[in-house]
């Protein structure tokens, strides 16, 4: 990392006037993270939505330096260096306690509730601010997919219950996951829904860099084009799309799929050589491409070069890369698992085709019946399109900004 990114502060932030809110973020991912991905401008404009407030301060584990306070890219952090669990969890706390007694915090937040959620209800609970719990995904089911074992799965909920309990609001990311946790017991009061923020505006449909694309990828010009972009691991079912895929080519069509994600831990990658096993066993070496983690403005350009979003998903927690196929204009095809979710990002026959999870030639059938239709095509793409902006940047953000200022108990400002 470019050491002119990150500057040591050799003496914590001065109290300044009360005037102003003032945030304490506790994230699940390093600064650091961030500014290799190449997000953390994008990052540092969704933790603080509208400008709303005076100063942020983000407490995070990483394994990236000592421990300190540092500037990164302009957002004030303490990092506190990775050890063992426990003492992670204690100088977490220690360090928010601190930042929110330095910088005269009204409220402590935290974008999952593991580690980083607990940190941050404790501090809340220690220094008398109210604190906000974001809930992304089902995480018991992700965990069931992957094999985790029972009773990792029983503690992980009982933290989670821990963390629901202490924490002043609990934010969902849709509609389904607010009813999931009022189903385990979480108190409808405390729940808000606040949407993933889209900056859709950069993923309009152009045909600038497909060509591009499909050229380096080594996808003929009229050849029928599939893509998926997320992580690749088992509750993604990748493995229904390869042989999705292969039963297209059976069927004599030229078919490609392509790929974007990593497995990002040992049981991701695990899961991805399975694929790759299973890609060589079905002869589709040539037509499935695994091109990896891509930078955020190169996403647009690979939706741009596919004809299809396919997913074998049966739950997302909201679903940011179907947020992001919409915009680009690309149709979309997914379970009919996902669609009967409920919040409303998937509506069949409206704005997507689907299909019974884990059936191959489900899937396949909706993507002929794209290919036969084009006027079909061109009205998921309109409706997708509509969709997608419900879930705009500056949409999201004004409703969050909303948000805090119904748990700092502040009015319009």
């Amino acid at each position: 990392m470019d050491a002119a990114t990150v500057t040591k502060v050799e003496h914590g932030p001065q109290p300044g006037p009360v005037r102003g809110l003032r945030l304490v973020v506790f994230t699940a991912n390093p600064l650091e993270a961030y500014v290799r991905k190449g997000t953390i401008r994008r990052f540092n404009r969704d933790i603080n939505p509208t400008g709303l407030f005076n100063s942020v301060t983000t407490v995070y584990v990483s394994d990236d330096g000592p421990s300190g306070e540092y500037v990164v890219h302009g957002i004030h952090a303490m990092r506190i260096r990775h050890w063992s669990l426990p003492l992670d969890m204690l100088r977490l706390v220690v360090a928010g306690v601190r930042a929110v007694l330095q910088t005269r915090a009204c409220v402590v937040r935290a974008y999952c509730a593991e580690l980083p959620g607990l940190a941050a209800v404790l501090t809340g609970r220690l220094t008398g601010r109210r604190s906000v719990v974001s809930v992304h995904a089902d995480i018991q089911s992700i965990m069931r997919q992957r094999g985790y074992s029972r009773v990792a799965r029983l503690l992980v909920g009982l933290l989670h219950r821990v963390v629901y309990r202490l924490s002043t609001q609990v934010w969902c990311v849709s509609e389904w996951l607010a009813q999931h946790l009022v189903q385990l017991g979480v108190p409808a009061r405390k729940i808000r829904v606040t949407y993933n923020k889209v900056d859709t505006a950069r993923f309009r449909r152009t045909t600038q860099g497909r060509d591009e694309v499909r050229h380096a990828l080594g996808i003929p010009p009229r050849a029928l084009a599939l893509v998926h972009v997320g992580r690749l691991s088992q509750e993604k079912h990748i493995d229904v799309l390869i042989r999705g895929l292969a039963a297209l080519r059976q069927q004599g069509h030229s078919a490609h799929l392509i790929l974007v994600g990593t497995g990002l831990d040992s049981r991701g990658q695990s899961y991805v050589r399975g694929l790759q096993g299973l890609m060589g066993r079905l002869g589709l070496g040539a037509y499935v491409h695994f091109i990896g983690g891509q930078p955020n403005e190169r996403v647009p350009d690979i939706l741009h070069a596919a004809d299809v979003y396919v997913s074998a998903s049966i739950s997302e927690g909201f679903g940011v890369a179907l947020v992001e196929a919409q915009a680009a204009g690309v149709p979309l095809v997914v379970t009919c698992e996902l669609a009967e979710e409920g919040h409303g990002l998937v509506l069949t026959g409206e704005n997507a085709l689907t299909y019974p999870a884990g059936s191959p030639t489900g899937l396949a059938e909706c993507v002929l019946r794209l290919t036969r239709n084009p006027d079909l095509i061109q009205r998921l793409r309109e409706a997708g399109v509509m969709n997608a902006a419900r879930f705009d940047w500056e949409t999201v953000a004004k409703r969050e900004a909303a948000l805090y200022r119904e748990v700092c108990g502040t009015g319009a400002m």
